[in-house]
């Protein structure tokens, strides 16, 4: 009514009620989480009270928002020390800009459930540890890895997650802007905890169809939507993904602008407006790269599967224009791509991975099959992590233009940090390197010749290396 007495009628389902907060306000916050929901506690035939205290705060028309990929803190692999240098970076990030409203949001598998008993290392301790970025409201998605599989099917796997972090979906106005989180796991496991019981879909349940069609009609198809979910809409092929992703296309393609991110691959890869029939889809990598292994095996390499560095992506929001960049942890944001001199490389199991038995050796030989021996080819590679189709890449070899050719290949640096550590002290493969999509190259005339390049990103930032040739291949030369 006319003194903001609301009252709804409602079934309890969830055991909480949310709130979308509008634009021009902020919702008071505990720590780093926004108070966007509140529990209830009484039967569905029991009235109960809930109020949401909201500030109404200025210049949220022109803010940034920071996003979060895969988290995935678990106490080991010294994560959480590890954790401690992105937030950090983060505090860092914020202090320089204390001019903009800066807000954040994460992507999913902020911890990583089958921890959550062997470590004693849950959503509460996660929030310990995240608590430590100060200056910032972050938002939160829900991923696989949020869900306690030691319950059988969907509903009872989310119930931690609700009432210590947030609901599974819901959205919120930040300016012009307007936010929806989703869920797109749909658990199907039968809840003994174990590897072989842990089973989910990449799907939107018809209870978040249903509530987002309520939702959007509010919200007037010229105003620019966010949306955050874990499990990627799209592959880096150009593919379906997700089990029903057609049908949430159809939904938002009357909108004018769809900008959406998502995390489960720790890799980086974008899938332009022209495949995805308008949404604009950012698979944003990971804050713990390759799950924190390669900087705890390798001190100073702290990269994913695709050699894109850990780190989060800066979107800066003006008006109704959006515009991103990556940035690696601990390093500068013109980081933007890492070259290699293909000559200098040789991949010997001998040379990285010493200790490996026979059988891993060889193992070793078919993941590096392109980089064994050394070449006189004179390729350099370029592995730029965050490209899109409005990218250019230029290389010029004495005032000569190369020829750039995109190609699909494993990053080396990832090889030698993470795979042949791995096999050379007989462990398991767990997260082997990829094929990239994100790995350029070009021909030089010769093996000593100095080449210039000059990487563009869409938005007219202009990245550039002179590398001097030959170029070793070693870790140390990209720590």
């Amino acid at each position: 009514n006319e003194k903001g007495i609301y009252q709804i009628k409602s079934e309890k389902k969830n055991k909480y009620v949310f709130v979308s907060v509008p634009s021009g306000y902020e919702a008071k916050r505990e720590g780093i989480l926004p108070k966007l929901h509140r529990q209830l506690v009484k039967s569905a035939l029991d009235p109960e009270r809930v109020d949401f205290a909201l500030d109404k705060v200025q210049g949220q028309d022109n803010h940034i928002m920071l996003v979060f990929g895969d988290i995935h803190l678990a106490r080991r692999t010294g994560d959480q020390r590890q954790f401690r240098d992105f937030t950090n970076d983060v505090n860092d990030y914020v202090s320089s800009h204390s001019d903009n409203k800066i807000y954040g949001i994460t992507l999913g598998d902020m911890t990583w459930d089958v921890y959550w008993y062997s470590n004693s290392y849950a959503l509460d301790q996660y929030l310990t540890d995240a608590n430590s970025i100060t200056g910032l409201p972050i938002f939160h998605t829900i991923g696989n890895h949020d869900h306690d599989m030691m319950f059988a099917g969907d509903f009872e796997t989310v119930t931690k997650y609700k009432k210590i972090i947030a609901p599974t979906y819901y959205s919120f106005n930040i300016g012009k802007v307007h936010y929806i989180v989703l869920d797109d796991i749909e658990c199907t496991n039968t809840g003994a905890g174990d590897a072989d019981s842990r089973h989910y879909n990449e799907l939107l349940v018809q209870e978040q169809f249903d509530w987002l069609v309520k939702d959007l009609s509010f919200v007037p198809k010229t105003t620019p939507l966010f949306i955050t979910m874990h499990a990627p809409l799209f592959r880096d092929s150009g593919w379906y993904n997700m089990g029903n992703a057609a049908r949430l296309i159809s939904m938002l393609k009357q909108y004018s602008e769809v900008q959406l991110f998502t995390g489960h691959t720790h890799k980086i890869y974008n899938i332009d407006k022209l495949v995805s029939d308008h949404i604009f889809e950012h698979n944003a990598g990971a804050v713990c790269a390759t799950w924190w292994w390669t900087s705890y095996m390798t001190p100073g390499i702290h990269i994913g599967q695709d050699g894109a560095p850990g780190g989060y992506t800066i979107v800066d929001i003006s008006d109704k224009k959006f515009k991103w960049q990556y940035k690696a942890t601990g390093k500068p944001v013109d980081m933007q791509f890492r070259s290699y001199d293909r000559n200098t490389i040789a991949m010997t199991p001998e040379k990285y991975a010493p200790s490996a038995t026979i059988e891993n050796k060889n193992k070793f030989r078919s993941y590096a099959s392109a980089y064994l021996e050394s070449s006189s080819d004179n390729y350099v590679f370029i592995n730029v992590w965050n490209h899109d189709p409005e990218w250019k890449i230029e290389v010029h070899e004495n005032g000569k233009a190369l020829e750039v050719e995109r190609m699909t290949a494993k990053d080396p640096l990832h090889l030698v940090s993470y795979t042949a550590k791995r096999l050379d002290g007989n462990r398991n493969l767990s997260f082997p390197t990829s094929d990239t999509r994100h790995l350029f190259r070009v021909r030089a005339s010769n093996a000593s010749s100095t080449l210039d390049i000059r990487v563009t990103d869409r938005f007219g930032n202009v990245y550039s290396e002179t590398m001097a040739r030959p170029k070793i291949f070693s870790i140390d030369q990209y720590k």
